[in-house]
Parts: C-alpha cells; sequence; structure tokens
C-alpha cells in the first residue's frame, strides 16, 4: 500500500480536492473512498466549487464501508428476510435450544421474540463489519465463554434457513472488491484512494488486498505531515500506544463553558455573528452530542439562521410508521370502534384513498363517539349511516382498505398494490419512500417463499422492525444556513471557522461502558474497534482539526455544565490531556462553578439580531434605537425615521413574538389600587426592571 501524506496545514476536504485536481485529466478514472456519506457529498460540492474555471470530470467518491459490498448479488437476504431467518433459527423455546446463550427463561410471545431476533441480527451485522466470526471469538476467549458456541449454531441455524428460500446471508458473504469495478478500473488504469480514513476495519482492508492483488493500485492518503509517519500503521489509522496518551495542544481560551444547552445556544450564535463580518457565515457547526441540536435549532431560528441535520429524521417518526401502528392496532382489534378513529385521522391514508372530506368525516366520528359511546364497530356503522350519511362512504372505504390488509399470507402484496398511491401523495421525500419499497419488496418475497408468516399481525410487525431505525435524509430548509454535523463528519468540512459542542465524555471517545458479549478485553485480543482505539482516532482527529484552523481560521470548543434533562455532563478527557503544568489551570477552567443567569427581556438581547432575507448583519451593522421618552404614563412615541430596534413595534410597542413566553409577575396590587397611577383599559403599564443607556424609563404591553 502506498502511504501519502497531505500535511495537516489546511482542512482535510481541501487538501484531499487539491491533491485530487493536481492528477489533472485522469482525474475521473480514480475510485475516492471517504470516511462516511456526508463527506463525500462534501468533497463533491468543494470540488464542483474550485474548478469552475474548467471543466473536469469528478472521479467517483462512495462511503469507504459500502466498497466490499457494492455489487451485492440479487439473491442476497434483504434485512427483513434475514431477520425473519433469526426468528425461525430461535424456535419457539430459545432457553432449552441454546441454554448457553439464554440461561433464564426468555418471554416467549411473537413481539418479544422479534426484539430479541432484532438485537442477535445487530450483534452479529456489527461483529460482521469488523471482520470477525463467532469461531474467532470464541478461540479468542480461550474457550472461557461458551455463549459464543451457541452463537455459532443460531447462525448456522439461520443461513440453513435463508438457504432453503434460495436466499444468502450478508453476514457470511466473502469481502472481496466488486468485480466489474476492478475490471473498469484495471481498463482505464485507475486507482483506488483511500482518502484520510482514521478507522479501516478488516472487511475493508480485505477488499483493497483482494484489489490491489488483482492489478489495481491503492493509494492511502492520510491527513498529516511526513514527520508522523511513524505514528500511523499501514491503512493510515493512528496506531493507539502513539495516540492514546500523546498531548493536546488546546489553548485555554479556546473552551467557553455554559450552564445548559440553551446559554450553549446562545454563546454558539455570539460567535457566528463575530465570525459573519457581515457576509453568510464561513462556519462549520459540530455537535458531538445530539441533545443539543433542539437548543441550537431555536437559538439559531431566533437569530435568523436554521440548523440542517444531515443524518436526517428516524423513519420510526414518519407519517407511514404512524399509519402502520394504527393498522396494527386495527387489525389486533378488528370489531371494535376505537381503530376506526385512529385510521380516519391519518391524512396520508385518506388522501391516497381519495377521500376529501376528511375533516368533516373526523367531526361526525367526534359526535357519535360524544353522544353515543360506541363499542362495536357495527353499532358505529349504524350510527354514521343514520346520523352523517355524508361521511359514511369515507369511512366504509377505509375500513375495505384495512379488510384487504387483513388477508392471509397477502398483506406484502397488498401494501405493494397500495404504494404507488402512497408515493404520489407522500411527496418529494423519496429516500423514505425508496426504503419503504424496499422492506416491502423483501415482506412480499418472503410471503411467496415461506407460509411462516402468513398472519397479517405477525408480518406488520416484522416489517416495522426493519423500518424501525432507519433513517430518512432532511431536505435543506430555505432559512437552514448551518448543519449540525456529528464528530466524524467535521473532520471533513472545509469551513475556516468550526465551533464544536457536545465534546463530553461517553461521546468523544465514544462507549467506554463494556458490552456485554463483546467486553474491552476481548475486543483488544481482536484488534476491532475497543475503546482504547476510539481514544487514539478521537484524538488524532481532534490534533488534526486544531492544525488545520491554526493558520487560517478558528476552532472553539464549547460545553455545557448540564443537558436538556438537567443531568451532569463530564468534559472529555481529550480537553485535558495537557502538560502537568497546564494541567490545575485546565481543570479550574472545565469544573468551574457556572451560575444559569436570567434569560434577558426582548430589548436585552443585543442589537444584533440577524435578517438573512435583508443580508447578514453583525452587531456593528444595526445602531442602537433612538426613542423618545415621554413624561408621565403615557406610551412611549417612536418617530417613524428612527430606526426600531428588533422586537419593538411601530409604535414603542414590542412584537406579540418577542413577549411569548414571558410572563410578568404582577399581582392585583400592581394593577390596581395603586396610588396615583390610573390604569387605562386594556393597556397595562409596568416599570422596566433596568433603565437602559437610551433613556427608555418604561414599556406597553
Amino acid at each position: 500500500m502506498n502511504r501519502i501524506f497531505l500535511s495537516w496545514d489546511k482542512p482535510v476536504c481541501r487538501a484531499v480536492a487539491e491533491r485530487l485536481l493536481s492528477l489533472g485529466n485522469d482525474l475521473h478514472r480514480h475510485l475516492v473512498l471517504v470516511p462516511t456519506r456526508e463527506s463525500g457529498r462534501q468533497l463533491r460540492e468543494f470540488l464542483a466549487s474550485i474548478s469552475r474555471t474548467q471543466a473536469i470530470f469528478a472521479p467517483q467518491v462512495i462511503p469507504a464501508d459500502q466498497f466490499p459490498r457494492m455489487e451485492e448479488k440479487e439473491e442476497t437476504a434483504s434485512a427483513l428476510e434475514e431477520l425473519a431467518g433469526w426468528l425461525l433459527a430461535l424456535g419457539d423455546s430459545p432457553h432449552r435450544l441454546y441454554p448457553r446463550l439464554f440461561p433464564h427463561t426468555m418471554p416467549e410471545d411473537f413481539s418479544s421474540m422479534v426484539e430479541m431476533a432484532g438485537s442477535l441480527q445487530n450483534l452479529r451485522h456489527a461483529m460482521a463489519n469488523q471482520g470477525v466470526s463467532c469461531i474467532m471469538a470464541h478461540h479468542a476467549s480461550s474457550g472461557r465463554d461458551e455463549r459464543w458456541t451457541d452463537m455459532e449454531r443460531l447462525e448456522e441455524q439461520c443461513t440453513q434457513q435463508l438457504e432453503s428460500w434460495k436466499l444468502e446471508n450478508r453476514t457470511a458473504m466473502k469481502a472481496e472488491a466488486p468485480p466489474r469495478l476492478l475490471n473498469s478500473l484495471r481498463e482505464t488504469g485507475g486507482n483506488i484512494i483511500l482518502a484520510c480514513a482514521a478507522e479501516v476495519p478488516a472487511p475493508l482492508r480485505h477488499a483493497l488486498r483482494h484489489a490491489e492483488s488483482n492489478g489495481v493500485p491503492v493509494q492511502i492518503w492520510i491527513h498529516a505531515p511526513e514527520e508522523e509517519a511513524a505514528t500511523f500503521d499501514c491503512w493510515g489509522c493512528p496506531l493507539p500506544e502513539e495516540w492514546s496518551r500523546r498531548p493536546i495542544q488546546i489553548r485555554d481560551g479556546q473552551i467557553r463553558m455554559a450552564a445548559n444547552p440553551a446559554r450553549l445556544a446562545e454563546e454558539t450564535c455570539r460567535i457566528i455573528a463575530r465570525t459573519a463580518e457581515g457576509e453568510a457565515p464561513d462556519t462549520a457547526l459540530g455537535v458531538c452530542d445530539p441533545d443539543m441540536n433542539v437548543a441550537l435549532d431555536a437559538a439559531l431560528r431566533q437569530y435568523g439562521w436554521g440548523l440542517h441535520n444531515p443524518e436526517g429524521k428516524p423513519f420510526a417518526g414518519s407519517g407511514v410508521m404512524d399509519l402502520l401502528r394504527n393498522l396494527r392496532r386495527a387489525l389486533e382489534e378488528k370489531g371494535t370502534a376505537r381503530p376506526v378513529y385512529f385510521l380516519a385521522r391519518s391524512a396520508l391514508l385518506c388522501a391516497s384513498l381519495g377521500i376529501r372530506n376528511q375533516q368533516s368525516c373526523c367531526a361526525a366520528l367526534d359526535k357519535i363517539q360524544q353522544k353515543y359511546l360506541p363499542e362495536t364497530e357495527e353499532y358505529l356503522l349504524s350510527r354514521l349511516k343514520e346520523a352523517y350519511p355524508g361521511a359514511f362512504p369515507a369511512i366504509q372505504a377505509i375500513l375495505e382498505w384495512r379488510n384487504r390488509m387483513a388477508e392471509p399470507g397477502m398483506l406484502g402484496e397488498r401494501l405493494m398494490e397500495w404504494f404507488p398511491a402512497l408515493a404520489t401523495i407522500y411527496g418529494p421525500e423519496t429516500e423514505a419512500m425508496e426504503m419503504f419499497h424496499s422492506c416491502l419488496s423483501g415482506l412480499m418475497r418472503l410471503q411467496q417463499r415461506s407460509t411462516e408468516f402468513s398472519s397479517p399481525g405477525a408480518a406488520l410487525l416484522l416489517l416495522m422492525k426493519c423500518l424501525q431505525p432507519l433513517r430518512v435524509k432532511n431536505r435543506r430548509k430555505a432559512h437552514a444556513a448551518l448543519d449540525s454535523l456529528g464528530w466524524m463528519e467535521v473532520h471533513f468540512r472545509p469551513e475556516k471557522h468550526l465551533i464544536l459542542t457536545g465534546l463530553n465524555e461517553g461521546t468523544v471517545p465514544e462507549g467506554g461502558v463494556s458490552d456485554q458479549f463483546m467486553p474491552e478485553e476481548l475486543r483488544e485480543i481482536l484488534g476491532i474497534d475497543s475503546f482504547n482505539r476510539k481514544k487514539a482516532r478521537d484524538s488524532f482527529l481532534l490534533t488534526a482539526l486544531l492544525h488545520s484552523r491554526e493558520r487560517e481560521g478558528s476552532l472553539t470548543i464549547l460545553l455545557s455544565r448540564t443537558n436538556s434533562r438537567n443531568d451532569p455532563l463530564t468534559p472529555s478527557s481529550l480537553l485535558m490531556r495537557c502538560t502537568e503544568a497546564e494541567l490545575p489551570r485546565r481543570v479550574e477552567l472545565l469544573f468551574q462553578k457556572i451560575s444559569d443567569a436570567p434569560a434577558p427581556l426582548p430589548y436585552q438581547r443585543g442589537n444584533w439580531h440577524l435578517q438573512p432575507a435583508e443580508g447578514w448583519k453583525t452587531a456593528a451593522d444595526i445602531a442602537a434605537p433612538t426613542v423618545e421618552v415621554i413624561p408621565g404614563n403615557h406610551p412611549a412615541r417612536v418617530p417613524m425615521s428612527t430606526p426600531l430596534s428588533p422586537g419593538i413595534g411601530p409604535v414603542g410597542s414590542f412584537t406579540r413574538s418577542d413577549w411569548a413566553g414571558i410572563r410578568p409577575s404582577l399581582d392585583d396590587s400592581s394593577i390596581t389600587g395603586m396610588p396615583n397611577r390610573p390604569v387605562s383599559r386594556g393597556i397595562i403599564m409596568f416599570p422596566s426592571p433596568t433603565i437602559p443607556s437610551d433613556g427608555i424609563g418604561s414599556t406597553m404591553y
């Protein structure tokens, strides 16, 4: 493997793009492997932005973990079919078939068995992603852990079950380079470039060795100077013995503490405003702890920006998943009135069935519920037909749809027949529909090959279990100016200024809690992603981020003392990786006592309110408000020519949005019975808690 060091004087995205452009006209021949999907998107966008003066054919850029399975066979089992194989392999009594794996009696209802099968499936996939088999784990534990023998038998049963359906188990496939891709690279003379991946699991290493043995050169690009060559292995991964204890040169001024996520979000906005310099912010926002996203999004929206999460939203929170839950309830409680109400309230279902009077139908159902309290579906329909005949056809169409789904062994086929109408109604979020269609295809193929899942309820539960962990990529909103980047994503951003939030222990480095199946000792023996290796990886990534913004730009680390649930947070141990002389001061900085100051009133929030529609503004662009003070209890009048402060209306009063959520502490004596202070009807006057520099002495609401 040919290692190439790119130095860390500039962000890795810029360094990789410039190196690729230096290859000239041969650029399109190569295959570039990047750490994540988002880093690949960022690299393609940056290549396009810096090559505007000349036309180029960009190389193929894919996430590194997808390389070994780019050309999966059609007979490879889908996630749903694989889950069904694990479920059947468990049998009716897992604790009797696999006593070492299940020493105690487990719940044997179908829902619990599906959860158990899903957990074992996830464990086996996590092991396969690291190139570890059950036999390897058994040998690494020196035979002391007998659970792996049962796990191996269980996996064999699952593989045999899939083979009986003429399907191939994905975890049993060999890690090899895609043959058609190798032929294309050999014909064009292209190389495979592994671009700055800080971790390279065993399957990817096997696939790259297979590619090189078949005549395709492999280059390993490392985001570090040549002087650091001894601290990396041949795959460009930082060596744990070199990086797990290495000091990290962070200045105290780069670390800032906040009392809670809300204060952290406010400080983030201040930093962005200072670095924007009157233009769109050249700032990347790293959100290592997703718990900070809600507060950050709220604060950025308040000051004119919005937050975009490239990781997407969970499919479990989509309208399709909610409809499937209601369908499951309707199948389980068929004949009762309650499920009818839930199905009728699904906008997706009504729109896909062509029901245009959903609102009036739901109103009719509510009135019948209040007047008759129907318990059975039959009684509900009779009352509906008699009292609200206009809503009866729509409810009848919904129940006919449910009855079609209730046919034994036909759920996959019936949902697939309904899918085109759903996709038309769902809108432009095609990725969600692609995921749903893929799972439906697996369910339909499973029901065609096996009668074990002919029950509509069981098939639906299996479908929902496969959809549950999926994430749908969000469409970027017009107001979204910043990306919420995870720790592994922020390394590939080209922006000059970088803000890291949520750099807490347990998040960076990730983990620290021993797994019941794969403890740290076993991970170290197997050479997979142990906590020590993750610590070395994160130590290198943080060091590279610091060096890449040292000459131009800035890096700021913002920490919150608590999370959104008010639980205490501990700063990452990486922040205490300094010299012994600096350690006392660093500990005092990280664990200083912080009091949560009260939220400022609207006119005290600063006069740098950002308005992207009118151009990016900072504090220097907006003058302080000039308001005429009138003695007595009359409202303050503002001349029309006077620039208004954000939140102040054209007559000197605060706008409704600025006072939303603020509850003035006024008792009855504050409004009535106050000597020499008449109160006009509909207007409440109260003194301002402080007197600003512009002389405003009272406010009106």
